[in-house]
């Protein structure tokens, strides 16, 4: 026989393999499975789905899958693959990758020297690209906010050092906050906008450590530090968790004099307008107190 009969006979052999995979492949049980070993893993974190079909050559695809982080924080991503590079399939310890959808951007990541019989795995890298938020709503008793912005990032979790390394980077573009309620209201401003954000952040299993925030646009620039720390009780709300941040609001030159003649603000400007008007964030972050 020619090498074209046993090319032949291994296309025919590939696609019998993956047509039966497809119909046959049992993507409930599958999806079921899959969610309750990655929920071992990551205590925090649990991926939900209805199902998953196979992604040849080496991955699933996730059907209407949703990030379930903590127990109040739903993620409903667009799409999700999980995969394993071909030649790790013969590996012990294997990369896991993952590549989604979400809010029109894409989010995408691997897991590093996972291996499964002992349930450990090295290094986590996660990446965020031009993430679109739209009227993000949050709320506090002082103010209402309706926030959008575009995302990009990244977070790696580094198992492998000593100590383990936990961090990331934030870059928020075109963030708009329209307000109500609020101080700003009574200066006849309804909103607003940052041209650029930028975040530097470490985590802990219980702590967040912001540090680094620098946010510039038309209306002010603000500095700020700090920290936000899980409730003593245990509460796995986010909104429970305690905010404790300082720095600096530094109006912008047309807007000085309204700041200025603002009663509880006017001794502030006397000393510091070089750096700014220091800002003490402290308190829930569902109803933290803003300190002048």
């Amino acid at each position: 026989m020619s090498i074209k009969y046993y090319l032949f006979y291994l296309v025919y052999f590939v696609a019998t393999v993956a047509v039966f995979s497809i119909f046959c492949f049992p993507g409930e049980e599958a999806a079921k499975k899959i969610s309750a070993q990655l929920t071992e893993r990551f205590s925090e974190v649990t991926l939900q789905m209805e199902k998953v079909t196979p992604s040849f050559p080496s991955g699933i695809h996730c059907i209407n899958p949703q990030l379930l982080v903590g127990k109040t924080l739903l993620v409903p991503l667009e799409t999700l693959t999980l995969g394993v590079p071909f030649f790790d399939l013969f590996k012990s310890h294997r990369t896991l990758t993952f590549h989604g959808t979400l809010l029109s951007g894409a989010v995408n990541g691997s897991l590093t020297k996972v291996s499964w019989d002992k349930n450990t795995f090295s290094d986590f890298n996660l990446t965020l690209d031009h993430i679109k938020t739209q009227k993000l709503q949050y709320a506090t008793p002082q103010a209402k906010m309706d926030i959008s912005f575009d995302l990009e990032g990244s977070y790696t979790f580094a198992q492998g050092k000593e100590p383990p390394s936990s961090g990331g980077k934030l870059l928020l573009t075109d963030v708009k906050a329209m307000i109500k309620d609020t101080l700003f209201n009574g200066m006849g401003i309804d909103g607003i906008e940052f041209t650029r954000m930028d975040i530097e952040f470490g985590l802990e299993k219980n702590k967040i450590t912001l540090l680094n925030c620098l946010a510039n646009g038309p209306l002010m620039a603000i500095r700020l530090k700090g920290t936000l720390i899980a409730p003593k009780d245990g509460a796995s709300q986010m909104s429970n968790w305690i905010l404790d941040l300082r720095g600096f609001i530094q109006p912008q030159p047309a807007y000085i004099p309204k700041f200025a003649r603002l009663s509880s603000m006017a001794s502030l400007f006397k000393d510091t307008q070089k750096q700014g008007i220091p800002i003490h964030i402290i308190g829930p972050l569902d109803a933290p107190e803003i300190v002048l």
